[in-house]
C-alpha cells in the first residue's frame, strides 16, 4: 500500500510540475519516486527472502503450509517487484494526463486475465491434475501475457 502511496504523491507533484510547465522537475519527480519504490522494494523482498519462514509460521505451525509458502515465495518475490513499478508508472501516467491509455492497460490485463490465464489454469488443474498449483500458475500464466499487451496500449 505504501507503494500505492508514492503512486498518488507521484502522480500529484508530476501533475503540478507539468502544470507549471517545468518537465524537467516532472521527470526528476517521477525519478524520485522510482527510487523511493525501488529502495522499499529491496527492503521487503530481502526480508521475506530470507525470514519466509518466521513469517509463515507467524500464522501457522503446520510444517506443510509453511513448506508450500517457501515453496512460492520466489514468485511472491518477483511479484511484489513488478507490482511496485507498475503502481509508481502508472501514477505517473495518470499525472501526466494519459488517464485513457491507462485504461485501456487495465482492461487488456483483465482481458489476458480471462482469456490467457484462466483456460491455462483449467488446464492444469483438471488435464494435469496440479490442483494445488492452479492459484500460482493461474497467475504466473497471465502476467507475462499482460505486460506486453499493457505497454502496447500504453
Amino acid at each position: 500500500m505504501i507503494t500505492y502511496g508514492l503512486s498518488a504523491a507521484a502522480s500529484t507533484r508530476v501533475s503540478n510540475e507539468l502544470g507549471a510547465e517545468n518537465p524537467r522537475k516532472a521527470k526528476t519527480a517521477m525519478a524520485v519516486s522510482l527510487k523511493l519504490s525501488i529502495l522499499l522494494v529491496l527492503t521487503v523482498v530481502v526480508t521475506l527472502a530470507f525470514g519466509h519462514n518466521i513469517w509463515a509460521a507467524s500464522f501457522t505451525n503446520t510444517a506443510s503450509i509453511i513448506n508450500q509458502f517457501a515453496s512460492i515465495t520466489p514468485f511472491l518475490l518477483i511479484s511484489i517487484t513488478i507490482d511496485s513499478f507498475q503502481g509508481i508508472l502508472s501514477g505517473v501516467a495518470r499525472g501526466s494526463g494519459w488517464q485513457v491509455l491507462a485504461v485501456l492497460a487495465v482492461w487488456a490485463n483483465l482481458g489476458t486475465f480471462y482469456l490467457i490465464g484462466m483456460p491455462v489454469a483449467g488446464i492444469l488443474a483438471f488435464k494435469f491434475k496440479l490442483y494445488g498449483f492452479v492459484d500460482r500458475v493461474d497467475m504466473w500464466s497471465f502476467m507475462p501475457s499482460c505486460c506486453p499487451l499493457a505497454y502496447y496500449f500504453v
